[in-house]
C-alpha cells in the first residue's frame, strides 16, 4: 500500500505486544561460570533489568550531554509531550556514534548484559538489541511500549531467514516502530553516509518468534508455529554472520535522497515511523494513503501534519505523498517536463499532460473489463464510470465492503465509518482495485492491470518514484524553515 523504494516488507500481520505470556524465561546454559567452562542458566529478562544500574544510567547522562542545546537536555529528561519519542532519537544517535558490530567468534554463545556492551564498545545483534532495550528503559520509558523481539529477517523470493534481534518501540502517537540496532551502530552509519545501496533488488520481513521486556517473556504467534522458546534459543549459536551494513542497507528508502542533511537518528525515526504506516490496520484510513478516490482530502490531511512542525507530522505527509505517486492517476495524467513526470507542488492546481479521460481507448479506460468494479457497492454498468471521474485525479479502491477483489489484510481492514456513510461512497465502488492498477513496488505484481507489460511497469516505478522523492525534498525544505 505504500511506495516500495525501500526493501523492508512492513510488519503489518503481528501482534508486538505477544499473544500469549511464556511462564518460563529461563535460557539454559546461557552464561559460563567465571573461571571455568561450566555454563549456568539464567532467566532472559535479566539482560533487561538495569533500571537501576549506574554504569547505563553514565551512558544516558553522556546522551543527554552531548545534545546541542539546553532545551533539548532539558526535554531529555522530561515527561512532556515529545520527551519520549526524544529520548529514542537521542539514544539511537548515541549508538550510532559509540558502538561497533562486533562478529561473534565460532563456538562463542554467551549474550553480553548491557554494560558489558558498553565496555567492550559493541557486540552482535542480540548485544546491541539488549542494549537499545535497556537504555530506553532506564531513561524512564515503560516497558508497556518497549519489546526485544527474538526471530528471523526472512527473504521475500528466496524464503532464506537469518536469525536476528531488534527492538519494538511503541511511539507517542500509538504506533508500534521496529528500531534495528544495526542500523544504530557507526559501521553502519558510515556505510549509509557513503551512499552505499542495496546491490539486488530482494525484500526482505522482519518475522519475531518472541518478544520480552523486563517483566514478561511472550510467544508470538506465526503461521508456521514456529519453534518452542527452548528450540529457538538452542539454536542461536549461529547467530555470528549478520552484516550491519547489509541491514543498512536493506533500509534504503526514498527518504535517504530527499531528506538529505537531517541527523541520521531523526532520519531513522522518519523512516521507522513511515514503516509503521501500514502495519495498524486497525487505524487505517484510506485519506492516509491516497485510496479510494480520497485526494482532496489526502492533501488537506498532508497540510496539516506538515503544519504540526513535527518529526512524525513530517513522517507521514512524506509517506503520504509516496502513495500519491504509487496509487493516483497523476502518474498517468500529470504533467511531464523533459520526458519525466513532474511533482504535483501545488495540489490545488494541477496542471496536466492530458486533462484525467477515462473513456475508451485512452490511458486509462475505467470500462475496459479488465478492470474489476464493487458490484457489491456500485450496481451501476461499467461504461457509466467514465463520466462519473471525468476531468478528475481517481486511485484504486481498497478495503470496501463486499469487494470480491479483497486480499486477506483487506479484510482486516475497515475504512472509517465517517467515510463509509458519506453520500458519495458508494461510488467508489466504480474505482479499479488498487492491486490493479497502483505502482508500488520495482517488481510488477500479479494482478496489475494498468501497465500489462513489465518493462513500461517498472519504468513507470522509477518515474512516480523520482516525482515523489523530488516532492519529499522540496516538502522537507520547507519544513525546515517553519
Amino acid at each position: 500500500m505504500c511506495l516500495q523504494a525501500g526493501n523492508v516488507v512492513s510488519p503489518t500481520v503481528y501482534n508486538w505486544e505477544g499473544d500469549a505470556i511464556l511462564y518460563s524465561p529461563v535460557i539454559e546454559s546461557a552464561r559460563y561460570v567465571p573461571g571455568s567452562r561450566r555454563r549456568y542458566p539464567i532467566d532472559i529478562r535479566e539482560f533487561l533489568a538495569t533500571a537501576g544500574n549506574a554504569v547505563v544510567h553514565r551512558a544516558l547522562a553522556d546522551c543527554a550531554a552531548q545534545l546541542p542545546g539546553a532545551a533539548e537536555r532539558e526535554c531529555f529528561g522530561s515527561r512532556e509531550r515529545g520527551s519520549f519519542d526524544h529520548r529514542v532519537r537521542t539514544v539511537c544517535a548515541f549508538l550510532s556514534r559509540k558502538v561497533t558490530y562486533q562478529r561473534r567468534a565460532a563456538g562463542f554463545k554467551q549474550w553480553l548484559f548491557p554494560d558489558e556492551t558498553l565496555a567492550k564498545g559493541g557486540g552482535d545483534c542480540e548485544d546491541h538489541a539488549f542494549l537499545l532495550a535497556s537504555l530506553l528503559l532506564a531513561s524512564g520509558i515503560s516497558g508497556y511500549v518497549v519489546r526485544v523481539a527474538l526471530g528471523e529477517l526472512r527473504n521475500q523470493g528466496t524464503g532464506a531467514a537469518r536469525d536476528h534481534a531488534w527492538v519494538m518501540y511503541k511511539n507517542e502517537a500509538g504506533s508500534w516502530l521496529l528500531l534495528d540496532p544495526l542500523i544504530y551502530t557507526a559501521g553502519a552509519h558510515q556505510k549509509r553516509s557513503a551512499g552505499a545501496r542495496l546491490p539486488d533488488p530482494d525484500r526482505y520481513a522482519y518475522e519475531p518468534r518472541f518478544v520480552f521486556n523486563d517483566s514478561h517473556l511472550w510467544a508470538v504467534r506465526a503461521p508456521d508455529g514456529g519453534p518452542t522458546f527452548e528450540d529457538y534459543c538452542a539454536g542461536r549459536d549461529f547467530w555470528h554472520s549478520f552484516d550491519p551494513a547489509f541491514a543498512a542497507e536493506v533500509h534504503d528508502t526514498i527518504f535517504d535522497a530527499a531528506l538529505a542533511g537531517m541527523p541520521w537518528a531523526d532520519l531513522q525515526y522518519v523512516k521507522a515511523v513511515s514503516l509503521a504506516v501500514d502495519a495498524n490496520l486497525a487505524t487505517y484510513d484510506p485519506v492516509d494513503h491516497f485510496d479510494n478516490g480520497y485526494l482532496e482530502e489526502g492533501w488537506a490531511r498532508v497540510a496539516a501534519r506538515l503544519g504540526a512542525g513535527t518529526l512524525e507530522g513530517l513522517a507521514l505527509a512524506g509517506h503520504a505523498i509516496g502513495d500519491f505517486y504509487a496509487h493516483s492517476s497523476w502518474g498517468v495524467f500529470g504533467q511531464r517536463a523533459g520526458g519525466a513526470l513532474s511533482p504535483l507542488l501545488d495540489p490545488a492546481h494541477p496542471v496536466y499532460d492530458q486533462v484525467p479521460d477515462y473513456r475508451a481507448g485512452g490511458r486509462y479506460p475505467l470500462e475496459d473489463p479488465r478492470f474489476s468494479v464493487n458490484a457489491a457497492l456500485w450496481p451501476e454498468p461499467r461504461s457509466a464510470a467514465p463520466a462519473l471521474w471525468a476531468g478528475r485525479l481517481i486511485s484504486g479502491r481498497y478495503a470496501q465492503n463486499g469487494d470480491p477483489r479483497q486480499g486477506t489484510l483487506e479484510r482486516l481492514t475497515w475504512i472509517p465509518k465517517a467515510l463509509r456513510d458519506q453520500p458519495g461512497f458508494r461510488d467508489r465502488g466504480s474505482l479499479p482495485h488498487h492491486d490493479e492498477v497502483a505502482v508500488d513496488s520495482p517488481a510488477m505484481p500479479s494482478g496489475h492491470r494498468l501497465y500489462p507489460d513489465p518493462g513500461e511497469y517498472g519504468r513507470r516505478f522509477l518515474e512516480r518514484r523520482d516525482a515523489a522523492t523530488a516532492h519529499v525534498k522540496a516538502v522537507y525544505a520547507h519544513w525546515r524553515q517553519g
